[in-house]
């Protein structure tokens, strides 16, 4: 069974400035109603939901024709525990009057993930793949890939793990999923070439290349995973990934 917990790092919080430049997302916004949305917005992106909620609550009946409030109130339930229905709810509301907010169907996905009603998953997170409007299709391929791996269906999320990257090839956490799945499938090499993109794709990435690394000396590339280490380092020799890096030079050199 997945893990109810929201899959992080995708869409936690609306792009509203994305959101208010949509001329078919809703009717007009007075300046006060969207302020206070922006303001919960900024509420959640600080991992403060309860204060997010605090500002949305009030508009209920003002802002209930209005797409981006319905999406804000959603993804805010969404932060908080025992709120997955009311996610759902929020959300479901936020497709009906906006059909085409990719957003929107992604971050329903995630809610009904969250409830453990994966089939309803997967056709959310389809639909919003298939909103050519949306702009940030990376986020629904990586939660796709998700859903996939959880239910054990490796090669789809492969390919939408890849298709994440596709999309975004900035994305950095299609590059950890992607190399963890090419590794599950018995396919490191493949899982090589995606850690290599992701370290020129992120050079001062610590964890990256503490990754990078393993999997090098997994595949018998000692001198190459000892460069990697290094690497990890010489960008942050005090975290955690660089202690761990040490940790496999001192093998190595005991």
């Amino acid at each position: 069974m997945m893990t109810r917990k929201p899959l992080a790092l995708f869409a936690v919080a609306a792009l509203l400035l994305t959101l208010w430049g949509c001329a078919a997302t809703g009717p007009d916004v007075s300046k006060k109603t969207r302020a206070r949305i922006e303001l919960a917005n900024s509420h959640l992106q600080n991992n403060q939901p309860r204060r997010s909620l605090q500002e949305l609550l009030p508009l209920k009946d003002s802002a209930d024709d209005i797409p981006e409030y319905h999406l804000m109130l959603g993804m805010t339930y969404l932060q908080l525990e025992g709120k997955t229905h009311k996610a759902i709810e929020e959300l479901k509301q936020t497709t009906e009057l906006a059909p085409e907010l990719g957003m929107a169907w992604n971050n329903l996905g995630r809610a009904y993930i969250a409830a453990d009603r994966l089939d309803k998953a997967e056709k959310a997170l389809k639909k919003a793949l298939s909103i050519e409007t949306y702009l940030t299709p990376e986020y629904a391929a990586y939660n796709l890939s998700r859903l996939y791996r959880e239910q054990k269906r490796l090669q789809q999320a492969i390919e939408h793990a890849d298709k994440a990257l596709r999309e975004n090839w900035r994305y950095l956490p299609a590059y950890f999923l992607l190399a963890q799945l090419h590794t599950k499938q018995g396919t490191p090499e493949e899982a090589e070439k995606t850690l290599q993109r992701g370290v020129e794709a992120f050079p001062d990435n610590q964890r990256l290349w503490l990754q990078y690394g393993k999997l090098q000396l997994r595949l018998g590339k000692q001198d190459q995973a000892a460069q990697s280490f290094q690497r990890v380092l010489d960008i942050a020799p005090d975290s955690e990934p660089a202690q761990v890096a040490r940790d496999y030079l001192d093998l190595r050199n005991p």
